[in-house]
């Protein structure tokens, strides 16, 4: 459908039927772009007492949990202190007793897509859907990008197992066309799941390609062998629901000829920060509360600490102090000061808890350096490091690249280590996890150190590897 017909008359019209007013919202958040301070913190402070407010009066779990809290006064991050942090296990313990019993609207049910297939059930309503489109809207705008143009999804999409749930399908579909909002999933991985996302681009000028980069990795490696200009009707990559690491943005900006952008958010607690278009993060404040924690403390300025979010619009099911299992470095300013105007700055995330990998003398460190280099240096597509202590990683390798194998073992034991244990796996795919993303690195030893969630060892999906098949150890 036209782009402008969408968002003049579609997509409005959507959003009014489901009960969003995300147009409305959109709109009171444009001048939020540029950010007075006091007022930020001061919504920040209203929307949070509201939170609280509501789970208080509500919801008997998050009574108990909140009787510590102290009143809410200037920074909200204070009251914050006295809640403790929200893990997934405890999600998974205490689902039905953490959501309003009784809602006047629309409790939703959702389950995450995670990285690790340990997917996480959740409630949310109209209102946190609302403001994570809105916010997602705002973000786009300032890449150039309006409501109602294109957008391709590359996402997993399970088959239907019931005649309801095929019916919900058509309708999916239907209203995917009339809102430009088309959805594809290219598993099986083959040439002709790529053809097809081709052809879905080549219909429309300047469409937004949402995606895992794993995905847009494959697609661009099709697209290497296939052609040597640029994708036709694409206009830009909007990265999500992984690391996007420097080498791989360089690899898909090269084959594919567009600018790729990055969001970072969960399934559970919704857009939390947006790339610009000077590729600098920007905390979407009116919509979440976060914080960079290290055993439930602040992390220190320059620490790498696990992400703690607080949703400022989810009241069906609130998420209070929830750990995202994600890593950070704390800023210099752990409240996230508007210092230019404009909406607050937010740091890199460095990935999952179990994305960092531990040196041989016991530090904590980012795995994105490691496998810059190993993808620039020792020319490697595709591997996965799994390190299980300090002293010791297993490097799964595809045989085709058993050649790079000495340059990479170098690359390691430079990074984590001279005295570390390298043991190399070889063989011929890797074992696919069900979201169909690609784990490049997992460390258990460094997850323990550093997550909220204790609940960790081997056996659980957050500390699952990605080896490789028919593999053999060298």
């Amino acid at each position: 459908m036209s782009p402008w017909l969408t968002r003049k008359l579609a997509l409005p019209l959507h959003e009014w039927l489901l009960g969003r007013p995300t147009f409305r919202i959109l709109n009171e958040i444009r001048p939020h772009g540029r950010c007075d301070p006091a007022e930020m913190i001061a919504a920040q402070r209203a929307r949070l007492q509201q939170v609280f407010d509501h789970a208080r009066r509500h919801i008997p779990w998050w009574r108990n949990r909140l009787d510590a809290a102290p009143q809410i006064v200037e920074d909200p991050r204070e009251a914050l202190a006295g809640v403790p942090v929200l893990t997934r296990t405890e999600i998974q313990n205490h689902l039905e007793e953490m959501r309003w019993p009784d809602p006047p609207v629309k409790l939703i049910k959702h389950i995450s897509g995670g990285t690790t297939d340990d997917n996480l059930e959740f409630y949310c309503g109209r209102e946190r859907q609302t403001w994570n489109r809105a916010v997602r809207y705002r973000a786009l705008e300032r890449l150039g990008v309006r409501p109602g143009d294109p957008e391709l999804h590359l996402w997993p999409h399970f088959p239907a197992d019931s005649t309801t749930q095929r019916f919900k399908d058509l309708v999916r579909e239907v209203r995917d066309w009339v809102t430009n909002d088309t959805v594809l999933d290219l598993r099986p991985f083959s040439d002709r799941q790529f053809e097809r996302a081709i052809g879905r681009l080549s219909r429309y000028q300047r469409t937004v390609l949402f995606a895992y980069p794993s995905w847009v990795l494959r697609l661009a490696d099709y697209w290497k062998r296939r052609q040597s200009s640029p994708v036709p009707g694409l206009g830009c990559v909007y990265c999500t629901g992984e690391v996007l690491h420097d080498s791989h943005r360089n690899v898909i900006t090269r084959i594919l000829g567009v600018p790729v952008y990055e969001e970072y958010g969960s399934q559970e607690t919704g857009s939390i920060a947006n790339e610009d278009s000077d590729h600098a993060f920007r905390l979407n404040t009116e919509h979440v509360l976060v914080e960079i924690l290290r055993a439930g403390k602040p992390a220190a300025p320059g620490e790498l600490g696990e992400i703690v979010v607080t949703n400022l619009t989810a009241v069906l099911m609130p998420f209070i102090r929830y750990a995202t299992g994600d890593v950070a470095r704390q800023p210099a300013d752990p409240s996230f000061p508007v210092n230019d105007g404009l909406l607050p700055l937010f740091p890199r995330v460095e990935g999952r808890t179990s994305d960092l990998l531990l040196s041989t003398d016991g530090r904590l460190l980012p795995s994105r350096p490691l496998v810059d280099d190993l993808v620039t240096e020792a020319r490697l597509e595709w591997f996965h490091l799994h390190q299980t202590s300090s002293s010791r990683v297993e490097l799964h390798l595809l045989t085709s690249s058993s050649d790079r194998r000495p340059v990479a073992e170098t690359i390691l034991r430079s990074h984590l280590g001279a005295a570390l244990e390298i043991e190399v796996c070889e063989g011929t795919a890797f074992t696919p996890l069900r979201s169909g993303k690609h784990r490049f690195v997992c460390s258990p030893a460094a997850a323990v150190r550093i997550a909220h969630d204790r609940y960790l060892d081997d056996e659980l999906a957050r500390a699952w590897p990605q080896p490789v098949v028919t593999s053999f150890a060298n």
